[in-house]
């Protein structure tokens, strides 16, 4: 969903970088669901929500093109 509205602004035969962030968003509830992982403390806990996002850079512009939710091992 995010790649098509970038599809507008790229084009064709030019080079782009891209860049890849792995976050670890904090988080204080119960342990429940997938998407809750394990960590090293931080921000006085050691739970999180984790993903990975994909960003096409364009000279001084941004533009997210995808979010990976990381899973917990089963």
């Amino acid at each position: 969903m995010l790649a098509e509205q970038v599809k507008p602004f790229i084009i064709p035969g030019k080079k782009y970088a891209f860049a890849i962030d792995l976050t670890d968003d904090p988080y204080y509830g119960e342990k429940n669901g997938d998407y809750v992982v394990g960590g090293k403390r931080k921000a006085s806990t050691n739970r999180f929500f984790s993903y990975a996002t994909c960003y096409l850079i364009d000279g001084n512009r941004k533009f997210t093109i995808g979010v990976i939710p990381k899973k917990r091992k089963c």
